[in-house]
């Protein structure tokens, strides 16, 4: 049989041809079915002519959400006047069905066309692109945008006429709050960069989208194809697509330029009507690109009359344009140090980078004096110029950082074996100050124009001088510092960590007082995993700094030793102390940022990125740290949509290999929140090699876990434990205990996976103990939660609610929504067991509702999992079918085989519940595969099954294979109530002869298991004529009926239908009308095509001896 679906369900309510609906419309045949409604066609009786009609789904005609949208396709598409759009007649209903007429297009949709056809040629792609441009005009000039213009949408007639359809989510642009920012609207295959980005559109996004039809109308192929969805989504937020040329090298010219212009990030790049997409169409001409704004006017105007024709050139000269995926930022008040030139083999390029840095650290500890550090500098060269092809631009760098002052160094020899150091201050692009000094040597050159009193006045220091200085030693050991200093920073510049870390061990070994050196030491041992080794570079250079007395460097150590400590509420206060006196400091908000996430303050850390990233859109950095804290705050799609992408597309550019691993890593965690397993591994897998690559060896070893833990996920279990046997090694070798921590933990959840939960809570316990000597509080939240899982399938139920009660409260503290939800799930099954219903669809539907909010669809897929055992165990069979159903359909989504195989047993369960034997038994089979790969307990959940449908096939020889084969996997699972539920299948036909089961059944608590047994004793009396053991089974469930609907309620009252009595002891009919009760409410949860059936499958009415009888 074919299972309730959404679709399914909807079909039950279809229209046959010749019904009339709303006393005038004719049904001639279905056309199809659509999100919101299904479509027919139907002749207009009163008016005689063909028209198709809409009808929303009933099992949306509740939801004002879907009404809403429904009526607002008919209120904007009727203020569209346009032959080019499909008119709408009217709303009306039919028994309580809303539905909308139109005009009926007898033709197919673009979509189907293309997918028949592929590209299309020039000519016919050009028509109907004209024809869609004439249409969204009129929608335009009515101050409607369509927002969900796709093929599917465009709808051509047999002449090859184009019409635009469905604005069930336009909106008008004079209506208040419909179309700001924040809300992502539309088919996510055809959106637009700022409706991906979420920001406010207008009918410049309508143009992105036809371009984007115009484009697969040519190719046959969307843009950016190659990778995942939200890879495409942010590589169309960052860049336009190759030309189509690239692809079909016979388009037109202009044809090809008219793509490309619709298809430009910016709305302001694009041409900005659709009346002029018509006209470029007629005249076969796309207007230049290049609009002088009223300043470029003037200067062109002065330019004009000096150079006679070349102000244009000269304009492009002076002003290059940034690359297509790195944008312009307006100016913070900071200054952009630019690196030291020198002529070619002069002092070196490693001391020249050492003695710029020098000038930066010395300008952060100038008060008032706001720069742009090293890093984002070095970033912004690489994204200017990733080959270093040329001399830098500082005018095209300083628009890319935002800095409203650039300070540009030199250092060359001189007259008389002289240097000269010469420094030069541009402000806005415009005011030049020059500042130079001549010495004997170039460090002393440089030291002197650094600490001229005149440079510290033009840069608005509040003090005499810049607080520079060397290397606090005597030459030659300064210049062996300064040489082994920059060579660790070109090191780091090449993504070479472990390379940086023995340089600068170096140039501290030949300056013991260099503090800026041990902070550097300090980064790059922990960017390798030496913890040790970073606190010892940070004791030291705390002492060389208080020596120095350089309070910003001091500053700066402190809040790293706090991190380092355990403590980042201190480092957040070091580095808001830091933004109090330079306010326009982006790496101080980055420090604070970083600490207050570290902290626990996810919300705190990602609105300080989210303005970081507002002021400085060009950092990977802050795009990193506000994807990681995104997804630690439970939206990972958003992390993995925009935040990651962008700044994994941006350590790209700038060739930055040890962040690009980071990004990298991230996103595989996030991938895997939203169940995209494979995604998930090919992002580990990257990391892991890339780490593997720059020497991250603690990087390295959490990319291994990661990658572990996906595997086990997907059945792949020796491949989980060799990587965790890796990362086991790489933690133990630099003494990381709480990675070691991770590990156990990380072997607790593939033990589990295989099903031998003893073994995972072992290791969880090692875990648990672990992280709380460490103080770590998420580790130790988790912990939690796994061990509370783990006691449940072990039958310890007081001690699993205890250990997950303390899972909630340890998340909720923390602020972390992704591990409630999962804790919840496990409350939800253990109230399941324990029979409390109400408590187990309040944790199950909290769960679901966070998780579909937040788009993790592991985590919905798990609760709808959950939420159909509820179901199941109510009698509530549509329900069960349904939620089962859809869950696996999340799981074959992420590829999850355990998922796949748990929600499609207990499907199965619910055709059995209702002796669908046929039904069940296919769907048993068409999960062989799944099952093959599954854990013991699922495996043996499948036995059990086969057992029962043997059993109602009469093959007593195959139910008792099944049912030896089932106790074995029950044993080896470990799973306390999958071993008595076999025991009692075992023994179900005289539950006598296993006295155990009485007790055990009675001593673990799970109540839909102990109504079983009591049902089977019962029924094993009634066969009996042992009406004294039939009512004090019956007694033991009665307790246990009153909690709520139980599937199997009407058969436990049945059997007593004729012993039931009264309180004096007379017969009574009580029992049996409760079971006329309890069988109705079942019936009425069966679905309808499944009704026969179990009907069929009533036996006659119980025929047990009453009470009096028995006693006689």
């Amino acid at each position: 049989m074919t299972e309730p679906t959404a679709t399914g369900l909807h079909a039950q309510h279809q229209h046959a041809p010749g019904s009339i609906l709303a006393g005038r419309f004719r049904i001639e045949a279905m056309l199809g079915i659509g999100g919101m409604g299904v479509v027919y066609r139907a002749t207009d009786l009163a008016l005689d002519v063909p028209v198709a009609l809409k009808l929303l789904r009933p099992e949306l005609a509740q939801r004002a959400d879907a009404f809403e949208r429904f009526r607002q396709e008919l209120l904007l598409a009727r203020q569209v006047s346009s032959p080019r759009v499909v008119r709408i007649h009217d709303l009306a209903q039919h028994d309580g069905q809303w539905l909308i007429s139109m005009d009926y297009i007898d033709g197919e949709g673009l979509d189907r066309r293309l997918d028949r056809e592929g590209a299309l040629p020039p000519e016919v792609a050009t028509a109907i692109a004209r024809q869609l441009a004439e249409g969204l005009a009129a929608a335009h000039a009515s101050g409607v945008v369509h927002r969900d213009l796709k093929p599917a949408n465009v709808l051509i007639d047999r002449a090859g006429n184009a019409y635009i359809s469905d604005f069930g989510v336009a909106r008008s642009l004079a209506s208040n709050g419909l179309t700001q920012s924040g809300a992502v609207v539309g088919t996510p295959d055809y959106l637009s960069p700022e409706q991906a980005r979420g920001d406010t559109i207008d009918a410049r996004s309508d143009l992105y989208t036809l371009g984007l039809i115009l484009y697969e109308m040519l190719t046959g192929a969307m843009p950016f194809q190659g990778g995942t969805l939200s890879e495409i989504l942010a590589q169309r937020m960052l860049r336009s697509p190759p030309p189509v040329t690239q692809a079909k090298p016979q388009t037109p010219a202009w044809l090809a330029r008219l793509t490309d212009r619709l298809l430009r990030v910016q709305p302001a790049h694009r041409l900005q009507s659709a009346v002029a997409i018509v006209r470029a169409i007629d005249t076969r001409e796309v207007p230049r690109d290049f609009a002088l704004t009223r300043r470029h006017a003037a200067i062109a105007a002065v330019l004009a009359a000096a150079l006679a024709g070349g102000g244009y050139a000269a304009w492009r000269y002076t002003h290059p344009s940034t690359p297509a995926s790195v944008a312009t930022v307006a100016p913070l008040h900071r200054v952009l140090v630019m690196p030291l030139t020198t002529p070619r083999d002069a002092i070196g390029e490693g001391r020249a980078l050492a003695l710029a840095e020098l000038l930066r650290a010395a300008l952060q500890a100038s008060p008032g004096v706001a720069v742009v550090d090293g890093e984002r500098t070095g970033q912004a060269l690489r994204q200017l110029d990733p080959a270093a092809s040329g001399k830098p631009d500082a005018a095209a760098l300083q628009r890319i950082v935002g800095a409203d002052r650039v300070l540009q160094l030199e250092l060359l020899p001189s007259a008389g074996k002289r240097w000269q150091a010469k420094a030069t201050l541009r402000t806005n692009g415009a005011e030049e100050t020059a500042f130079e000094a001549t010495a004997s040597d170039p460090a002393t050159a440089f030291t002197q124009l650094a600490t001229s009193a005149a440079l510290a006045k033009a840069l608005g220091a509040r003090t005499a001088s810049v607080p520079f200085a060397l290397p606090p030693c005597a030459q030659p050991c300064t210049d062996a510092a300064l040489d082994a200093f920059g060579a660790a920073l070109l090191a780091r510049q090449r993504s070479a960590p472990a390379d940086a870390l023995a340089q600068v061990r170096k140039a501290t070994a030949a300056a013991p007082g260099f503090a800026l050196a041990w902070l550097l030491q300090a980064d790059m041992a922990q960017a390798v995993g030496e913890t040790d080794l970073a606190y010892e570079a940070i004791e030291a250079g705390q002492r060389s700094a208080d020596a120095a007395r350089t309070p910003v460097l001091q500053r700066r150590l402190r809040a790293e030793r706090a991190l380092l400590d355990g403590d980042p509420p201190a480092a957040a206060a070091e580095w808001r102390a830091e933004l109090a006196q330079t306010p326009d400091n982006t790496f101080a908000e980055l420090g604070q940022a970083r600490a207050l996430g570290a902290g626990g303050d996810f919300g705190g850390a990602i609105a300080a990125l989210q303005k970081l990233v507002a002021r400085d859109p060009n950092d990977p950095r802050a795009w990193f740290e506000l994807g990681k804290f995104s997804i630690l705050a439970g939206d990972a799609q958003r992390a993995v949509d925009e935040y990651l992408v962008r700044a994994l597309v941006l350590y790209k550019r700038s060739g930055n290999r040890y962040g690009e691993a980071e990004a990298a890593n991230a996103l595989g965690i996030g991938y895997a929140r939203l169940g995209q397993t494979l995604d998930a591994e090919k992002q580990y897998r990257e990391a892991v090699e890339l780490r593997r690559a720059v020497g991250n060896r603690r990087g390295l070893a959490t990319s291994l876990r990661n990658l572990g833990n996906i595997l086990s996920q997907q059945g792949k279990f020796d491949a989980a434990a060799d990587a965790l046997k890796q990362a086991a090694e790489l933690h133990a070798t630099l003494g990381d205990r709480g990675g070691l921590a991770a590990v156990e933990n990380e072997r607790g959840i593939l033990a589990e996976e295989r099903g031998d939960y003893p073994a995972a809570l072992a290791h969880f316990r090692a875990a648990l103990q672990a992280w709380q000597q460490l103080g770590e509080k998420g580790g130790t939240a988790q912990a939690l939660n796994d061990i509370g899982f783990a006691h449940y399938q072990l039958g310890a139920y007081d001690d699993a609610q205890a250990y997950l009660v303390q899972s909630a409260n340890a998340y909720r503290e923390l602020g972390d929504q992704t591990g409630l939800i999962r804790t919840q799930q496990n409350l939800g099954l253990l109230a399941i067991a324990r029979g409390q219903w109400s408590e187990a669809r309040r944790q199950l539907d909290a769960s679901l509702a966070a998780a579909e909010k937040q788009q993790m669809l592991e985590e919905a897929a798990v609760s709808r999992r959950n939420l159909a055992e509820l179901e199941l165990q109510q009698g509530h069979i549509d329900a069960a079918i349904e939620q089962a159903t859809r869950a696996e359909a999340l799981f074959r989504e992420r590829e999850d085989a355990r998922g796949i195989a748990d929600a499609g047993l207990l499907r199965v369960q619910a055709l059995l519940a209702v002796r669908a034997d046929a039904e069940a038994r296919k769907a048993l089979a068409a999960l062989a595969a799944a099952i093959a790969q599954a854990s013991s307990e699922q495996q043996g959940i499948a036995a059990l099954l086969q057992a029962e449908l043997a059993v109602r096939a009469g093959d007593q020889a195959a139910a008792t294979q099944a049912i030896t084969r089932a106790r074995t996997l029950a044993r080896a699972s470990g799973v306390r109530h999958l071993q008595l539920q076999a025991a009692l299948q075992a023994t179900r036909q005289e539950p006598r002869a296993s006295p155990d089961l009485e007790r055990d059944t009675a001593a673990l608590g799970n109540v839909p298991l102990r109504l079983r047994y009591l049902l089977a004793s019962m029924q094993s009396a009634a066969a009996r004529a042992d009406s004294v053991a039939l009512l004090g089974a019956y007694r033991q469930a009665v307790p246990l009926l009153r909690r709520g609907d139980y599937v199997d309620a009407w058969r436990l009252h049945e059997l007593v239908r004729k012993s039931c009595v009264d309180s004096a002891g007379r017969a009574s009919p009580s029992c049996g009308e409760t079971a006329d009760s309890a069988l109705g409410k079942l019936r009425a949860r069966i679905p309808v095509p499944l009704r026969p059936g179990f009907d069929r499958s009533l036996p006659p009415r119980n025929d047990a001896l009453p009470l009096a009888d028995a006693d006689g």
